[in-house]
């Protein structure tokens, strides 16, 4: 059995708890042109240093009106401000988006203009926003951001460069002391770092040191009279920064050091092919030292040996670059990838029958030294006598 559902005829005013009268909240969403969906989201695409002028063999087409249009990529022209986004699809203004708090044209800054028909029309489209007094003054903000940038004259050097002279030089003054103290192994604190303890007893090495230094440094004394008490950097968590930061810098160096040397076994620049024949040929090492060092002779100059030796030589040489561009701080996964992938395509050309000839010609020379012969002596205990016969081999 349907029910069938008939129209009420209370109003809303029989309704309990119901409120004829509109707030002013009610007021504001029914108010034309209002939505409350979330404001749209700005692409991902656009510049953030710069433009992001895309220039596309083919741009999207987008019906206006009765024809397909698209983005031209001459709009860029002349317009240095002019960016466009792929992801929208549609036209932006750089500099009224990074440069304006607020702006009356929201179609280049937060939409997106995508009316390509009247996009070069006369006192529309691009043509209209380049003439308006915000955009104007966005230009204009943006060109003496680009200048001082150029010439190194930020607003943060502006505003008062003298002084950040001074703390640098305070800053360095205090890794010399610590750098000093660390070289030499001695201890830094006492049993306070308070920077107001510097001439009490118990303060340490590292704040006496500094109470020394001030006295005799008029430069270092006239900036601590400006440094404010909570950024004196003396207490033993910065201590401990510099030093780390130090450490790491050393190794880093050494590491750097190591990556770009090549070491052998030599001894006063002599190859170990000539240190073995060296050995060999020296009655002062005992024979069990001579007798290895022919056999390590014999085994080197196999042309095997030295086959095997170019090879790893040269793939080594192969996987030195990929090595050291992925132990860089900037390397991502993606390209870390590449890297090995590339690295073991090269690795595989290796496997072929021009590169296996080439190693083995230069594998197969006659330039490793030969054990040195021992001199042959004549006995001259026997030279008074006259020899007649002999048995066996002269």
């Amino acid at each position: 059995m349907q029910q069938q559902l008939q129209p009420s005829n209370r109003n809303s005013a029989d309704l309990p708890g119901a409120n004829t009268t509109p707030t002013p909240t009610d007021r504001l969403l029914s108010s034309p042109g209002l939505s409350t969906s979330e404001p749209p989201r700005m692409p991902l695409d656009l510049g953030e240093d710069k433009p992001n002028q895309v220039k596309l063999r083919r741009y999207p087409l987008r019906l206006c009106g009765n024809q397909q249009r698209s983005f031209v990529a001459s709009w860029f022209t002349s317009r240095e401000w002019l960016e466009y986004s792929v992801e929208a699809d549609a036209a932006f203004c750089f500099s009224c988006r990074k440069h304006l708090i607020s702006s009356s044209d929201s179609a280049f800054t937060v939409k997106g203009f995508s009316h390509w028909k009247h996009a070069v029309e006369a006192g529309k489209g691009l043509n209209k926003h380049a003439a308006s007094k915000e955009h104007m003054t966005s230009m204009a903000l943006w060109k003496e951001r680009e200048k001082r940038t150029e010439s190194g004259q930020e607003i943060s050097t502006l505003f008062n460069s003298n002084q950040l002279a001074r703390h640098r030089y305070y800053l360095s003054s205090i890794v010399d002391m610590v750098e000093f103290l660390v070289v030499n192994h001695l201890p830094l604190r006492g049993s306070t770092d308070a920077f107001d303890s510097l001439t009490e007893g118990g303060s340490g090495l590292f704040l006496s040191l500094f109470e020394y230094t001030l006295r005799k440094d008029p430069e270092l004394w006239s900036v601590v009279q400006t440094i404010p008490r909570n950024a004196t950097y003396t207490s033993h968590n910065i201590q401990n920064d510099v030093i780390a930061n130090m450490s790491s810098l050393v190794t880093e160096e050494i590491v750097r050091e190591v990556a770009d040397s090549w070491y052998t076994i030599k001894v006063d620049g002599t190859h170990i092919t000539e240190l073995l024949a060296q050995i060999n040929g020296n009655r002062r090492y005992e024979t069990e030292v001579r007798m290895e060092a022919v056999g390590l002779i014999k085994e080197v100059s196999e042309t095997s040996f030295k086959f095997i030796a170019h090879m790893v030589y040269k793939i080594l040489q192969l996987l030195d670059a990929p090595n050291k561009l992925m132990q860089s701080e900037d390397m991502d996964l993606l390209s870390a990838v590449k890297l090995v992938t590339c690295a073991s395509e090269c690795l595989a050309k290796l496997r072929c029958e021009s590169d296996f000839l080439e190693l083995w010609e230069k594998a197969d020379d006659n330039e490793m030294p030969k054990p040195s012969k021992r001199k042959r002596t004549i006995n001259k205990g026997l030279q008074e006598y006259l020899l007649e016969e002999s048995i066996g081999q002269a």
